[in-house]
C-alpha cells in the first residue's frame, strides 16, 4: 500500500493518521479493539488521494 501512516502515542491513546489525506482516528492503546485498529488501519483505510494514482 502506498499510503503512509503515522502512529503517535498520546498517553493511553494512540492517534493514527494517513499522511496523504490527513484522515485518521484516535483509539485506546489499552483496549483489544484499539490494538486491532492500530494493526489494521493501514489495510482498512481507503485513502481518496492514493486511489487517484
Amino acid at each position: 500500500m502506498s499510503a503512509q501512516h503515522v502512529i503517535t502515542a498520546k498517553g493511553d491513546r494512540v492517534d493514527i493518521e494517513c499522511q496523504n489525506c490527513k484522515s485518521g482516528m484516535d483509539v485506546s492503546a489499552t483496549s483489544a479493539l484499539g490494538a486491532a485498529m492500530i494493526e489494521n488501519w493501514p489495510k482498512l483505510h481507503k485513502c481518496p488521494k492514493a486511489a487517484k494514482k
